[in-house]
Parts: C-alpha cells; sequence; structure tokens
C-alpha cells in the first residue's frame, strides 16, 4: 500500500503514468483476494465448528441426565441447570466465534502494529490502549447479561411450560375443554414482558458503558491521527507513510474494537462453561455412586423391611415403615387411598427410587446394593401414564428389550400375547407404520390399543 501510494504521488508529481502504480496496486489486489476468501474460509468454519461444540455439549448434557437417579428430577434446582444449558444454546457458537474472531483480529493487529513500528513507533503504544476500554465494557456486558439469564432462568422455565401446555398435542384437548387458551397466552405474555423489561434495564446501563468507551476510543484514535499529522508536518515521516498510517490506525482501530469484543464474547461463554462443567461433574459422580454388584439370577421371593421414603420437594414420607413380601407366582394388587404410596411403593420395587430407609431384599440380597440397569432386565413396568413412542410399531413393542429390537418374530410374538397383532398387521404398513399423528404418515391408536402396544 505504501508503495502504491508513493509511485501516485511520484507519478503526480512528474507527470508520469499510471503504470508504475500497477505493480503494487496488483500485489494489494492479491493479498486482498487471499484475505477474502480467507475470511470466507474463517465464517464457514466457524458455523460447522459451533455446531460440532454444540453438539458435544447437548451429547454431554443428555448423558448426564441418563445417568443420574431419578431423585434429581424431583427438585426444582436440577431443572433450573439443565434450562440454563440447554436453552443458553447460542453459546457454544459465541465461544466459537469469540476465539476465531479474537484471533483473527490479533493476527490482524499485529500485523499493521509491524507496518506502523517501520514508520513511527511512538503510535504503537496509543493504538494499544483502544483495546483496554472495548475489552472492559464488552466483559462487563457479558457478565451482566449472564446473572440476567441466571435470574430468569425459573420464569423462563415457567414460560416454556405455558408454551408447551398451548401447543402440545395431549393438553390440546384440555385447553379447549375448559377455555383456557386465553388465560394461559395472558400468563405466557405477562411473563414475557417481565423478562423484556428486565433485559431493557441491563441493556439500558451497559449502553451508558459503551458510551463512554467509544468516547475514550474515538479520543484515543484522534490523538492518534493528530500525530500522525504532527510527524508528518515535521519532516519526522514521509507523506506516503503518513498515508499508510492513517489507513493503518483505522484498520487497526476496528481490528481492536473487533477483538475487544470478542473477548467479551468469551468472558461470557466462560461464565457458562463454568456452569456447564460444574453441570457435567454430576455425571462421574453419579457413576461412582452407582452399585456394581451383580443382580440376583434367580426370583423367589421380595422383602420389603421397615421402608419408608420421602421424596426429595416433599416435606412429609410418602411411605412410612411398610414390610411386605411377595413369593414367585403370586399377583399382589396395593389398594388404598389416594396418596397413600401405592405407585410410590411400585417404584422403589422396580428399582426406580432407593428407600429413604429400609430394606428391600430380592432373594435376600439387598437391591439397593446392585447394578440397577441389571435387576431392571427382569422387571416389567407399565405405569398409569405411560408413554406413546412416536415411532413405528415394531419399535414401540421393540423398546421392551433393546438388545432384541431386530428380531421381528420376537416382536410379533409379544403383540399376539397382548393381543396386539391382528391391529397391528391391518395397519398401512403393518408393524413398520409409524404411531402417532406428530409425523408424516403416522397412525394414532385408541387409548386401549396403546395400552396393548
Amino acid at each position: 500500500g505504501q508503495r502504491a501510494l508513493g509511485a501516485l504521488i511520484e507519478a503526480n508529481e512528474t507527470g508520469g503514468s499510471i503504470r508504475s502504480v500497477l505493480p503494487a496496486a496488483g500485489a494489494v489486489a492479491i493479498v486482498a483476494t487471499i484475505q477474502f476468501f480467507a475470511s470466507a474460509v474463517q465464517r464457514e468454519r466457524q458455523q460447522v465448528l459451533g455446531e460440532l461444540v454444540s453438539r458435544h455439549v447437548e451429547e454431554q448434557v443428555l448423558d448426564v441426565v441418563s445417568e443420574v437417579e431419578l431423585e434429581s428430577f424431583e427438585t426444582p434446582t436440577f431443572h433450573n441447570r439443565v434450562q440454563r444449558i440447554r436453552m443458553r444454546g447460542s453459546q457454544p457458537f459465541n465461544l466459537v466465534y469469540g476465539v476465531s474472531t479474537f484471533a483473527s483480529a490479533i493476527v490482524g493487529v499485529l500485523a499493521v502494529v509491524i507496518a506502523l513500528i517501520s514508520i513511527e513507533p511512538l503510535l504503537i503504544p496509543l493504538i494499544l490502549v483502544v483495546l483496554l476500554p472495548t475489552w472492559l465494557v464488552a466483559s462487563r456486558r457479558g457478565e451482566a447479561f449472564w446473572r440476567l439469564f441466571w435470574r430468569m432462568t425459573p420464569r423462563d422455565r415457567e414460560r416454556g411450560y405455558l408454551a408447551t401446555l398451548l401447543s402440545d398435542r395431549d393438553s390440546a384437548k384440555e385447553v379447549r375443554g375448559f377455555g383456557l387458551a386465553g388465560y394461559l397466552r395472558e400468563r405466557h405474555r405477562r411473563l414475557y414482558d417481565e423478562r423484556i423489561a428486565e433485559l431493557r434495564a441491563v441493556a439500558r446501563k451497559q449502553l451508558i458503558f459503551s458510551l463512554i468507551a467509544n468516547v475514550g476510543t474515538g479520543v484515543t484514535l484522534g490523538i492518534t491521527l493528530l500525530l500522525v499529522a504532527w510527524l508528518t508536518l515535521q519532516g519526522g515521516i514521509p507523506l506516503e507513510s503518513a498515508g499508510i498510517a492513517v489507513a493503518g490506525v483505522a484498520v487497526v482501530g476496528g481490528r481492536l474494537a473487533a477483538a475487544g469484543w470478542a473477548a467479551g464474547s468469551l468472558s461470557e461463554a466462560a461464565l457458562y462453561i463454568d456452569d456447564y462443567g460444574a453441570f457435567v461433574e454430576l455425571l462421574p459422580l453419579a457413576k461412582a455412586a452407582r452399585p456394581t454388584d451383580p443382580a440376583p439370577s434367580s426370583f423367589r421371593r421380595i422383602g420389603v423391611e421397615a421402608v419408608s421414603f420421602t421424596y426429595p420437594s416433599a416435606s412429609e414420607p410418602a411411605l412410612h415403615d411398610v414390610s411386605l413380601h411377595i413369593d414367585a407366582g403370586e399377583i399382589v394388587a396395593l389398594v388404598g387411598e389416594n396418596g397413600s404410596g401405592k405407585t410410590t411403593l411400585a417404584k422403589l420395587l422396580a428399582r426406580l427410587y432407593s428407600p429413604t430407609s429400609g430394606r428391600i431384599r430380592w432373594d435376600g440380597t439387598d437391591i439397593s446394593s446392585v447394578d440397577p440397569d441389571m435387576l431392571r432386565r427382569s422387571i416389567a413396568v407399565i405405569f398409569q401414564d405411560f408413554l406413546h413412542y412416536h415411532l413405528p410399531a415394531r419399535d414401540n413393542i421393540g423398546l421392551g428389550r433393546t438388545e432384541a429390537i431386530d428380531d421381528v418374530d420376537a416382536i410379533r410374538d409379544a403383540a399376539r400375547h397382548a393381543d396386539a397383532d391382528g391391529f397391528l398387521s391391518a395397519l398401512a404398513q403393518g408393524y413398520d407404520s409409524m404411531l402417532g399423528p406428530e409425523f408424516e404418515g403416522g397412525v394414532d391408536l385408541s387409548i386401549g390399543q396403546w395400552q396393548r402396544v
């Protein structure tokens, strides 16, 4: 650039032609082309890498929620933590963008700084001062918005729940039947209004800090340009060098501002990563706490010995000092009023929860000491509020034993035992038919048919 400007000045003073500028102009064009293409590559890689990081985060979160004990799902604190990790889905992209943009900006700054050192080293301290206010404001902004999102997590969860009630197929009939849409919409709107009001308050405060920082940056750049002008008038640097210095100051100012905002994005992403890191640490803790003794290979008797259980969010026990035994071949019904703990006892017998006190023994073995997954392979559970899996019919049945999910004969045999083979075979695509109307080609079943499946 300096050579092109020098050649242009010389041609203007001597009456020369533009041909003297062509070599330097051609070099600038080549460098610019490479730079623009590198920027395009950077954008594409940012997009892909951001998606990969998001996938990594999502998979680790799913690993945690799949491993922790069911008691965790009974506490709002756990749901708040999951919400913060999953709903701040932009943070993995911010992390990638911040790292990539910061690296790119620093490379650009170093290149211009090297050029300016060869012109006038006095410019360097002033230019580097530009980074400080931008970085401070961006970091402060990231922390302020993170605190806002942390504080709003419970309300955001409630708002998301209301949106699910209004849009979910299973709740739609009750929302229509009771005329709840207007009330739920208004409640959803109030929660959103509260969020936006909080967001505006934080944004307004950060805008003041940004104005102060921008004034400082502008004054610093102005002083730098005045220094260039003074040095030029004093004969300290040639005119063409002054022109390039002015261009360098403009470029490096933008690069430093970009580096400052990228550093701010990284600061906010760092808070997210701290929260995410603390969450994924639950995985090794859950695995370490999981018993590893082998489950009994036979079944003769289940004994319940003075078992009590209190849900984490409850102040009173759901079960208190219950004892019973069930022998192989027995059919046992638990009878009692609503809330007497029948379902809770069934969940404890199925090792979905662990007793708060007392013991459950399977053929004399305390089931709290055995691998729960291994034990559950010998237990079949059908809940009152069982899930309707919107998957092919064969998968709905195969989910009962996923290691044999491709055994079509076993699936059909199970369907015949449950008196489901007739209506499943009559579907348009038989056992390959998608169940549930949410997906293309899906068919719904009656409640009784779903129970049989």
